[in-house]
């Protein structure tokens, strides 16, 4: 997905234009993006209007109070749900200090709002950017991408005495007189979330054996709240306490 950030009018303020950089550079890791600077409404829909050079071949959205407001986590799904059903390119167009005017309004896809706090024009657009950037980071696909990669099989005191195939997306980490290890345990019914960290050993193997021994009392009561009903412990040849 490509995403412009289009923004009516020069960038007055240095820091603004050294954020707007510095975000551009970050969100490019994840995506492809740019910055536009546009004389005015009618420069925007002559280049992203529905009869612009390239309003058949994108999205406009604009940035405006009165749109649908949403909070961080909605428009990050928002992006991902765009990602996954529309090909074409996505631009965020920032209206001027008087905001956009009704034809611009009538020509958009998307209006939307980050809230009823009304933003200098130049400062939204680092709001903007910044939504953005922690939307493609924290989208559904980077997010499995992330846990396949913790998932991946090794050596780690968390799984060791764990039942053979259970998914477990950990990062152990080690020093001198140091084991720790933490992770996801995704126990059926009940995935749950485990950091065991040990430190000042003597011993290095006491600290993995300790955490070994941890992570499996936690599985332990995990597995069965997960096989539990409303009606109390559910027992069967799985039960994992023998």
């Amino acid at each position: 997905m490509k995403i412009r950030i289009a923004w009516i009018g020069k960038t007055k303020e240095p820091a603004i234009a050294s954020l707007t950089e510095e975000y551009l550079k970050r969100i490019s890791r994840y995506t492809q993006a740019e910055g536009i600077a546009l004389r005015d409404d009618e420069d925007l829909l002559a280049k992203y209007g529905a009869s612009g050079k390239a309003g058949s071949k994108s999205t406009l959205i604009l940035m405006d109070s009165r749109g649908k407001e949403f909070s961080s986590e909605q428009f990050a799904k928002f992006l991902g749900d765009y990602q996954d059903r529309n090909p074409l390119p996505i631009v965020f167009a920032i209206g001027g200090a008087d905001g956009f005017d009704k034809a611009t309004l009538s020509a958009a896809q998307h209006t939307i709002s980050f809230g009823k706090m009304t933003l200098a024009h130049e400062l939204a657009r680092v709001v903007l950017l910044e939504q953005i950037y922690r939307g493609k980071v924290l989208n559904q696909e980077m997010t499995n991408d992330f846990l396949k990669v913790l998932s991946t099989h090794k050596d780690s005191w968390i799984s060791r005495d764990l039942p053979e195939g259970l998914r477990v997306a950990d990062k152990p980490g080690s020093l001198e007189g140091v084991r720790n290890d933490s992770g996801i345990v995704f126990a059926q019914n009940r995935p749950y979330v485990i950091c065991i960290m040990t430190s000042y050993l003597q011993k290095e193997r006491d600290g993995e054996d300790t955490i070994a021994r941890i992570s499996a009392a936690a599985y332990r009561m995990f597995d069965r709240m997960g096989r539990a009903s409303e009606y109390g412990r559910v027992v069967s040849p799985n039960d994992t306490s023998h």
